[in-house]
């Protein structure tokens, strides 16, 4: 999943004249950009190389839709989904982590403010910044609570956004051991993509049987029995030990998965713009 550039991608000029404003501004947002590159990593396998860079806003409808990049949903009811966080899924939260999201999307709107946009575009870009505030003051006076909550409910911890791109699902699919059957990918534990068109009940079952694999919970294959797999390795190798340990001492191919295909993602760094560059 490589990036198109010689560097991770952030927000560029757009093709208009830079100002020292423009350059503070953009380095600045690159830094927040990065916070959240595997979304953005992703985001690029949409419309393949060259096609899904990041520009500068020139209108409340683009700025919005880098918002939703970064997995903040602006319409959600939940104020910790307005965020990006899901009360008892994902990562425990924290104050910084609270203050660090509305920090990025209040600097983002503030963009409004300097800007040759409609009035209306500036109003809508300020009663953002406004409800993202206003869910982050909501998220931090609950913390303690939601943190009691989650360590009682003994919560998932997975990442809330990961998922594999365009070109690997199209090239896993086409590599399928058995094509003419329908493979279960694993690999979206969200949707922002949602290049497999999950409803919200297919991406909750995902995430249940990959918390049980990050677990190392054997009592995985009983729900995959004759099923064609993609999946994640679990992160921990002692976690991935127990699961593959499991699955052979199942010796009836009617206990297994009919195949199982384990993705390791690799980290990018800078430079590494095409295959030969990674490898």
């Amino acid at each position: 999943m490589a990036s198109s550039q010689d560097a991770p991608p952030g927000l560029a000029s757009g093709g208009r004249s830079i100002t020292v404003f423009d350059k503070l501004l953009g380095d600045w947002v690159e830094e927040e950009v990065l916070q959240h590159f595997e979304l953005i990593q992703a985001q690029q396998q949409v419309a393949g190389p060259n096609k899904a860079e990041f520009t500068f806003p020139t209108s409340w409808a683009k700025l919005e839709g880098i918002l939703g990049k970064l997995g903040y949903a602006l319409t959600a009811a939940d104020h910790w989904k307005v965020l990006g966080f899901a009360m008892y899924d994902g990562p425990d939260p924290a104050e910084t982590t609270i203050s660090a999201r509305a920090r990025t999307a209040g600097y983002l709107c503030g963009l409004a403010l300097q800007s040759t946009w409609s009035e209306e575009d500036k109003a809508l870009a300020s009663s953002t910044a406004d409800r993202i505030r206003a869910a982050a003051l909501r998220c931090e006076s609950e913390l303690a609570d939601v943190l009691n909550a989650r360590r009682r409910l003994k919560c998932g911890k997975l990442p809330l956004w990961k998922e594999l791109g365009k070109d690997a699902i199209e090239f896993l699919k086409a590599s399928a051991p058995d094509p003419s059957q329908t493979t279960l990918f694993m690999t979206q534990w969200s949707r922002i993509l949602n290049l497999e068109a999950l409803t919200a009940v297919e991406l909750g079952q995902t995430r249940e049987l990959a918390n049980m694999a990050e677990k190392g919970d054997d009592k995985i294959w009983d729900r995959l029995q004759g099923t064609h797999v993609v999946m994640w390795a679990p992160a921990d190798n002692n976690a991935l030990t127990r699961v593959l340990a499991a699955l052979l001492r199942r010796a009836s191919p009617e206990r297994r998965p009919a195949s199982i295909r384990m993705i390791t993602p690799v980290p990018l760094m800078p430079g590494m713009n095409t295959v030969e560059n990674i490898t």
